[in-house]
């Protein structure tokens, strides 16, 4: 970014302060001191960010901004607030050359531009790839356990998955479990519990029933993808292969691969034809 004589056209970074008032009085959220607002972003209301079009560095101005009728607070739905609002900075993207040195920036050290490009396609096919086989994942073992709706849980199987999911919970915010009473509450956990023992029981079946077994190549290919998009792929590869933790997951990923390939096999399906930035961008989490 570099500074710019005035906010103009989507991209632009204006620092404000501002105030905001309904009928003079001020109301909770409504002030700010040197916050970033990118215009075309969406972080703001419409109206305020149209509001800071045109405005230069040290520039003040008052902006009517009107509140939608489904605002998330009530108090505010529906209605019309002034900003007084000073710019502090205002900034304009400058995209950079696409030169050797811009692509050595990104570790294309040989190649230039058409090398990066190479890469870059060769990312972009691997995120399809992976966006695609878990869309078809998601769908066929929603459509598992919809069949199989009524299938009778083992309670101490559920409690014991219920235990798992509030002890992950724990750990993935940074916390220590020294007793059970620092565990969130069971009921968030219930149905997703409820959900995994479910379909852990059901893949366990159709791999049984129809004798699927766990193809080491599969495994191999999937480590390979794995590494592929690491910087180190030989060292990620290494530390996967040494770590029996990590390799069961990775095992157990395919395997269920498998039986979503075996399903398939099985369905019905209709393909319908999308464009990648319309998949990618309904399938983001």
């Amino acid at each position: 970014r570099s500074p710019s004589a005035a906010a103009r056209s989507t991209g632009d970074r204006v620092v404000v302060d501002f105030s905001g008032a309904i009928d003079g009085e001020t109301f909770q959220g409504g002030q700010g001191q040197e916050v970033p607002v990118e215009l075309g972003r969406g972080g703001m209301l419409p109206d305020f960010e149209k509001g800071l079009t045109g405005l230069t560095a040290g520039e003040e101005r008052d902006i009517d901004v009107a509140f939608p009728e489904e605002y998330g607070a009530e108090e505010l739905a529906g209605k019309t607030a002034n900003f007084h609002v000073k710019a502090h900075t205002v900034e304009e993207r400058i995209l950079p050359e696409l030169d050797d040195a811009f692509c050595a920036a990104f570790g294309v050290a040989e190649g230039g531009v058409d090398k990066l490009r190479e890469e870059i396609e060769a990312n972009m096919r691997r995120e399809l790839d992976s966006r695609v086989r878990a869309a078809l994942r998601q769908q066929v073992l929603d459509g598992l356990l919809g069949a199989n709706a009524d299938v009778d849980l083992p309670n101490v199987m559920v409690e014991s998955e219920i235990r798992h999911l509030q002890q992950d919970a724990v750990m993935r915010a940074g916390g220590e479990i020294t007793d059970t009473s620092q565990l969130p509450p069971r009921e968030l956990f219930e149905e997703p519990a409820r959900r995994r023992v479910r379909l852990g029981l059901l893949v366990g079946e159709v791999i049984r029933t129809n004798k699927i077994e766990l193809d080491p190549q599969r495994v191999r290919d999937r480590l390979a993808e794995l590494a592929a998009s690491h910087h180190d792929p030989e060292a990620l590869s290494r530390a996967y292969s040494s770590d029996p933790r990590l390799m069961e997951q990775i095992e157990t990923a395919v395997l269920e691969d498998q039986v979503v390939d075996w399903l398939l096999d099985q369905a019905q399906v209709a393909d319908r034809d999308v464009s990648f930035g319309e998949f990618m961008g309904s399938n983001t989490q």
